[in-house]
């Protein structure tokens, strides 16, 4: 079936899209599971480091608890599914985290991230009385501004996710049993807060508040009253935002600041808040001073507090077999290279080792079309899938995952009901070191620096091109990176046009080398439209009758572009951070805003080039804005790692809608 280009209207379709945060999150998220806000079941950690053998042991702790949520706090594949926990964290790496949850993630465990600067996001007054000496690390650890962010949470949830409960834990808490959905399922009225209580032989009221300062009277508060404990708390976020709560707790905390009015950190405001606003959560054991050697001491109990360290009787999440079945990894072919290389992040992020051939695996990674494998279970995963529309899959395929690298495609299969996901298909072999360095010059007639302008990719764009670049004034040379067989064309193109000798420098496509090519140039240049060959209005007159409405002037445009078109061209110069120029393609004008600010600039017409190039050229310190926003959104988006985090998000998503038993570890009682 032949290709059928994208016709994209221009009459009324000018738009840049930033993004932000929202865009970053979107894939966090598992799309085809829909439960509605008021069902889904949220947990919240919150986890900060001082010292790498902190850090250490928080992750170790964190992935220890949040494991047996999954695996044995739910018994059923519905409370899997409702499942959702939120990990806010601070002073960790980001890389360190996401190799710790990745076999959750992998196994169908939603697990959203928030990088969150607690220091700025809650209170500063957080005195911590009584400590000296050998016991100041204790003070400092207490005063750790994340151990007071399950305060600030409910707000956050309910704006960001409509949340209705969710359940605070403490990385030191484990569940013994089946039973987490139950937590939310309460068919009473739920108080604030519903929480476990502490032994009295631990924690009194009287011990932990001073109950004779007048700043506590009247609040009905009594010496024998148990204390809560704030590690497990299951919190009503309408009751807690209608109560003023996390108003309430930053008051008192102040006052302790000036004066002392209780022992210990951030549980005793609450507790003076909550008096007589919460109950007591069933089955929650005070296990201060537990041990893994204590574990059997807990059985019927549904969560313990607290467990210092990892125990390594409890179960984990099996390690993952992914399976290669994409042919060799050394071809220079563009597809082939850049599905090696996501393949091979996404099993580093998983903390394994590629295997080749495609039997009896969890995961199984191809090229083209979806293989065929002897475990009827493996999820299969298919980069640059077959593009016809008329492409259908037999019902058993429905759940491979085909990875499209443009928004046109991913849509197309998603309207198959094939299960899709939307990567940037990146490179990610950028030598450490090079990178190019903006000219602080204003490129010009009369300068005697002559700038450089940079094309890689296939020769059809730039072949378009070329006659464009005849317009521009100023003297340039011309570095064009294409494959070796069309370099003859190109060549007898530029002497048909009459370029001056020694303008364009032609470079054999090499992808072992191409970041040092371009990290010379000045300005890069990633077309993806295929032009016109006549007049854009007689273009846009004889197209008119194709669209609903008729065009309103002679000058609107029809943009051709072909359903397959991606930015890839215009990602590596934004890797490297070479100022870029690219055609108005959706894909391209997708990328060309990162926090409202420009990463590229688009030129909507093709004959605009000219003049944007000029422009951009006789401005060094546009160069050095593009240069400064397009790495900086290439650092955190453009590398295989971060898409192989969107992708093992989607495998996890596609395990948890099809069932897949052997990604699912079947749930126990420890």
């Amino acid at each position: 079936m032949a290709q059928k280009p994208v016709l994209v209207s221009f009459l009324l379709l000018v738009f840049v899209v930033t993004l932000g945060s929202s865009w970053r999150d979107a894939m966090t998220m598992c799309q085809e599971v829909h439960v509605e806000p008021r069902n889904e079941m949220h947990l919240v950690y919150a986890i900060e480091a001082s010292s790498a053998n902190e850090q250490q042991q928080q992750l170790d702790l964190l992935t220890q608890s949040a494991w047996s949520a999954f695996s044995v706090g739910c018994d059923a594949l519905r409370c899997r599914r409702r499942l959702h926990a939120h990990v806010f964290y601070w002073r960790i790496p980001k890389h360190a985290l996401e190799d710790s949850l990745a076999p959750l993630i992998f196994r169908g465990f939603r697990i959203s991230t928030h990088e969150t600067d607690f220091d700025s996001a809650v209170t500063r007054q957080r005195k911590v009385w009584g400590y000296r000496g050998h016991e100041k690390s204790l003070q400092q650890k207490l005063m750790h501004a994340a151990n007071y962010y399950r305060f600030y949470a409910p707000s956050l949830l309910r704006q960001r996710y409509s949340a209705e409960l969710f359940l605070y834990l403490d990385t030191d808490v484990l569940f013994m049993r089946p039973g987490l959905d139950g937590l939310f399922s309460s068919t009473t009225p739920i108080p604030i807060v519903s929480a476990g209580v502490q032994r009295l032989q631990t924690c009194r009221m009287d011990r932990m508040l001073l109950l004779n300062d007048p700043r506590l009277a009247g609040l009905g508060l009594r010496p024998d009253d148990p204390c809560l404990t704030a590690s497990v708390m299951l919190v009503n976020i309408s009751a807690w935002i209608a109560a003023n709560t996390t108003q309430r707790v930053e008051m008192y905390l102040a006052q302790n600041a000036v004066k002392k009015l209780w022992h210990l950190g951030s549980m005793p405001p609450l507790m003076i808040v909550l008096a007589g606003k919460w109950a007591q959560l069933p089955g929650i054991a005070d296990g201060k001073g537990s041990n893994c050697g204590s574990v059997g001491r807990y059985r019927g109990s549904l969560l313990v507090h607290p467990f210092k360290e990892r125990c390594l009787f409890l179960p984990v999440p099996p390690r993952p077999r992914l399976c290669s079945a994409l042919g060799p990894g050394s071809s220079l072919t563009g597809s082939s290279r850049i599905a090696h290389m996501h393949s091979t992040a996404l099993a580093r992020l998983l903390g394994v080792e590629l295997l080749h051939g495609h039997d009896m695996c969890d995961v199984v990674l191809a090229l083209g079309h979806v293989p065929r494998t002897t475990n009827p279970k493996s999820v299969r995963i298919v980069f640059k899938p077959s593009n016809t529309e008329a492409t259908t899959l037999d019902e058993a395929d429905r759940y491979a995952i085909m990875v499209s690298d443009n928004g046109f495609m991913d849509a197309m299969w998603r309207a198959k009901g094939q299960a899709s996901i939307r990567l940037q298909l990146v490179e990610d072999v950028r030598p450490v070191g090079v990178m190019h360095k903006v000219k602080p010059i204003a490129f010009g007639p009369g300068e005697a620096r002559v700038p450089l302008l940079c094309y890689h990719g296939n020769h059809m764009h730039i072949q378009s091109l070329l006659p464009v670049l005849g317009d521009i004034r100023s003297p340039f040379k011309l570095r064009v990176l294409v494959e070796p067989h069309a370099t003859n064309a190109l060549a007898k193109q530029v002497d048909a046009l009459e370029w001056r000798a020694g303008m364009v420098d032609f470079v054999a496509y090499d992808p072992r080398k191409i970041y040092q090519h371009l990290a010379e140039c000045d300005l890069g240049l990633a077309p993806s439209e295929v032009a016109p060959t006549g007049d854009v209005g007689r273009v846009a007159r004889q197209t008119a009758p194709s669209f609903v409405g008729v065009d309103e002037q002679p000058e609107d445009m029809v943009k051709r572009c072909k359903r397959t078109s991606n930015a890839g061209r215009a990602f590596v110069f934004m890797q490297l951070g070479v100022p870029a120029i690219v055609d108005a393609c959706p894909e391209s004008v997708l990328f060309s805003s990162f926090n409202e600010k420009p990463t590229v600039l688009v030129s909507y017409r093709h004959d605009a080039w000219s003049q944007l190039i000029a422009d951009v050229l006789a401005d060094p310190w546009l160069r050095r804005e593009l240069s400064s926003n397009s790495h900086a959104f290439a650092v955190r988006h453009l590398t295989t790692r971060a898409q192989a985090t969107k992708l093992l998000h989607r495998v996890g998503c596609t395990s948890l809608i099809a069932n897949h038993s052997n990604l699912l570890l079947r749930s126990s009682s420890i």
